[in-house]
């Protein structure tokens, strides 16, 4: 079989060139070669084109085999640099193999020529494997460390938010209801409005935190991500300011996805406030979406699965994304807006938002050539939910039982239940729930309970309730801690009502769960 090579030939006399490529095909190779004799033709010669071997004489008029070894060490540290000469001392063939040459061959020995081809062929290319393998090896340990990073700040993150949510939820629902009963004209109204605000911007970056971690419990339903961005539009218009031109495109067939309507949402507002700020002095943001058969084997940036998904790109004519960043850039808290602008928290939230959602997102950026995130979500074919009617009026004075162990939250869902008119009974744990219902003569109605608590879980104790009284329902309260309970079991049993949450959303979760069809 013939053996292609590539030959750069050092040599003064053209009829010993020859003499070496016909030894070389006498020996199976099929040489394509170029043969120099200077400094600057050999400095060009290797700049021209990729060489798989050099094959150097030692002696020359003007320019040394000494010479033309160090200028190809400079150039081309990992090719074979074979020295081919006549009558040449031993200490001459020792200076030469100390100073990187492959081999030293006398002119009377050609017949080494080709078996040293041979070799130095195949170590360069095991030299080539070997250095590969090191850098994927070090690309996954980075990897690796990347990811044992951002779990840990996530378990931290996680943590705090539990705690914020908290304490969030209480700072918002007592304001509500303090407001409700406060005449407009009162002093401190504008006070408690502003303590309102300043909580609701704490429970954004509390989702975020959550987010990012992928610790946060996603309400996901059937949606069309068509559906949601003509909901927001124009809000994002807003976002976007006067200066920025949003144009949507958008397929009319678009599929549906299974996703959290508000977690797509901030999905979108946070990609445009970022394009936003890559654009200060104006410019063209566009929004998409497309159907994408993704097939085994596909080149390109896509998911890695094949599949059926819906792809969601949002792309501006901005300043474009350093390729020193754009490695970090799903970082959390990796920023590089002043200090006081940004929390460096928005992509870390998309991408957590996306891969909890069975997502997956790319991005295709150059510094001035502007920015486009490309977000794929597996397609549904779910239908989607048709939503019940929502009783109108004032609530009536159906029967709730309140689980949680925090009495802070029972004290606050008493006060708030109760002036709507429900009639509530609390209980600590889940045990003291069961003998609560168990003594009751009259059923309870809806079932409010954690997902989460010391020694059985809300799904045991909505099961179990269930089991004596079909006609209750239930309304999970869920938490950072929650992050290990599979959402399609929580769905099967009941609806989520996701801390914090403010005396409206108790309500209007209380009032959903009502207009269930008793069993």
């Amino acid at each position: 079989m013939k053996k292609p090579v590539n030959v750069l030939m050092v040599e003064d006399s053209a009829t010993d060139a020859e003499l070496l490529l016909a030894e070389l095909r006498r020996r199976g190779f099929t040489p394509a070669a170029r043969r120099v004799q200077t400094g600057p033709a050999l400095e060009a010669a290797l700049a021209e084109r990729t060489w798989d071997v050099v094959i150097s004489d030692h002696n020359m008029p003007s320019f040394s085999g000494d010479d033309a070894l160090r200028m190809v060490k400079a150039q081309a540290p990992d090719l074979p640099f074979i020295v081919v000469s006549g009558a040449v001392s031993e200490e001459h063939a020792v200076n030469a193999m100390r100073a990187g040459a492959s081999d030293f061959i006398v002119k009377t020995r050609l017949h080494r020529l080709a078996p040293v081809v041979e070799r130095e062929l195949q170590e360069r290319t095991r030299r080539l494997e070997r250095r590969r393998m090191a850098a994927a090896l070090a690309e996954s340990q980075h990897q690796l460390r990347e990811a044992q990073k951002l779990e840990a700040v996530g378990r931290l993150a996680g943590g705090v938010a539990h705690d914020f949510n908290n304490l969030i939820a209480a700072i918002l629902s007592y304001t509500d209801i303090v407001l409700k009963d406060m005449p407009r004209e009162h002093a401190h109204r504008a006070d408690l409005q502003e303590i309102k605000r300043a909580s609701s911007r704490a429970a954004k970056l509390t989702r975020q935190l959550l987010a990012f971690s992928r610790q946060q419990v996603l309400d996901q339903a059937v949606l069309n991500p068509n559906e949601v961005i003509g909901d927001v539009l124009q809000l994002l218009r807003r976002v976007a300011g006067d200066r920025i031109d949003i144009q949507v495109s958008c397929a009319p067939d678009l599929w549906n996805v299974k996703a959290d309507r508000i977690g797509l949402e901030q999905i979108l507002m946070n990609l445009v406030s970022n394009a936003r700020d890559a654009m200060p002095g104006g410019g063209r943001l566009t929004l998409a979406t497309t159907n994408v058969v993704q097939t085994a084997g596909a080149s390109g940036r896509g998911p890695a699965e094949p599949g059926s998904y819906v792809r969601l790109e949002v792309r501006d004519t901005g300043e474009g994304i350093p390729d020193d960043v754009l490695p970090k850039i799903f970082e959390p808290f990796f920023t590089t807006k002043p200090e006081g602008k940004g929390t460096g928290l928005g992509l870390a939230t998309v991408h957590g938002i996306v891969q909890q959602s069975g997502g997956s997102i790319f991005v295709e950026s150059a510094a001035g050539e502007g920015a486009a995130f490309v977000i794929y979500l597996p397609r549904t074919t779910e239908e989607a939910a048709v939503p019940l009617p929502m009783p109108e009026g004032r609530a009536g004075d159906e029967r709730v039982l309140l689980v949680d162990g925090d009495p802070d939250t029972l004290a606050l869902g008493v006060r708030v239940l109760s002036d709507a008119g429900y009639r509530v009974t609390t209980a600590s744990r889940a045990h003291d729930a069961l003998a609560i219902a168990e003594a009751e003569r009259l059923p309870f109605r809806v079932l409010l309970t954690p997902i989460v608590m010391p020694g059985m879980t809300g799904l045991a104790l909505a099961d179990q309730l269930r089991a004596r009284n079909p006609s209750i329902t239930t309304v999970f309260i869920t938490t950072a801690r929650d992050a290990q309970i599979d959402p399609l079991e929580v769905f099967e049993r009941g609806d989520i009502l996701v801390r914090p949450f403010r005396p409206a959303d108790l309500l209007a979760k209380v009032r959903d769960a009502l207009a269930v069809p008793v069993a």
